[in-house]
């Protein structure tokens, strides 16, 4: 295998530079998740894919554990956080030396600081677009569409919010990043809809393939005090406080398809993720 170091341009810092937590924990990944990926992206042999928005190389990290025996691939990982590039160096360590991978680790953004005039026949974007602001997502939509090969597919791995459930996930996951000081997420993340995701979609000039993959995801704060509030109890106490007192305002019908549970020390509830396939329409 090749691997290439990262390549890199003048970037400001990112929240992600310091998130150092497994999204397979707090967002409770399972194995089908994976698996719905890979087969939308219906891996053969001599693709090129880009892994956008990569993080510590996860996604490509189980397109590679399923790579047939006789198939070969060439994967560009782009990211902004180099912390978060470097720990995809120890996340794919099983596949440096296969001579069926070539790695490239691209520290920039999309599509800013990809090859000129490069082409995939694969985006695979994981929890990427809402990490970016609402007037912006229908052009970076366009842009991935514009940077894949004729016949290429996306496949989209986000949110996918109800109406009824959208505002307060949104509050409350804004109020969580403003305590822990993620700077970066307050001033640019927008968290769509499933209405949203699909005029996205449409309008970035690709079109929905196959049957998605929904997820119900349950959110946890106790995982999140783990992880995200090390040593700043105060604060998580602080958010709970929030979050309670905002599902105290909501109609019985939206905590109900929110499924909202309190034990006391942790509030829970349920919102909706999706995986799907968009194809180039030409």
């Amino acid at each position: 295998m090749a691997s290439e170091s990262p390549s890199s341009s003048p970037l400001g810092s990112t929240s992600f530079d310091r998130r150092n937590v497994r999204y397979e924990d707090i967002h409770a990944i399972r194995d089908e998740d994976f698996d719905a990926m890979v087969r939308m992206a219906r891996i053969e042999d001599g693709l090129r894919i880009l892994d956008c928005g990569c993080g510590y190389g996860a996604c490509t990290r189980e397109l590679l554990k399923r790579l047939g025996s006789e198939q070969s691939i060439e994967v560009d990982l782009l990211d902004r956080s180099a912390p978060q590039l470097a720990r995809s160096e120890g996340e794919l360590s099983s596949w440096e030396h296969d001579p069926r991978v070539t790695l490239r680790r691209i520290h920039g953004d999309f599509p800013r600081d990809l090859p000129p005039g490069v082409r995939y026949d694969r985006i695979v974007a994981k929890m990427m677009l809402h990490e970016n602001p609402e007037v912006l997502q229908t052009a970076i939509v366009r842009s991935m569409r514009d940077h894949l090969r004729p016949g290429g597919v996306l496949v989209l791995w986000d949110l996918s919010l109800s109406i009824a459930t959208a505002e307060f996930f949104r509050q409350v996951i804004r109020w969580k990043d403003e305590l822990v000081g993620n700077d970066t997420f307050v001033r640019d993340r927008h968290l769509p809809s499933v209405e949203e995701l699909h005029k996205r979609i449409e309008e970035g000039g690709l079109e929905v393939v196959g049957r998605p993959h929904p997820i119900d995801y349950q959110i946890d704060t106790a995982i999140r005090l783990r992880t995200e509030f090390v040593g700043r109890r105060p604060h998580y106490d602080e958010w709970l406080l929030r979050a309670r007192r905002l599902a105290a305002t909501l109609p019985e019908a939206t905590r109900q398809e929110l499924q909202v549970h309190d034990n006391g020390d942790a509030v829970q509830f349920r919102i909706s993720k999706v995986i799907l396939a968009a194809r180039r329409l030409s």
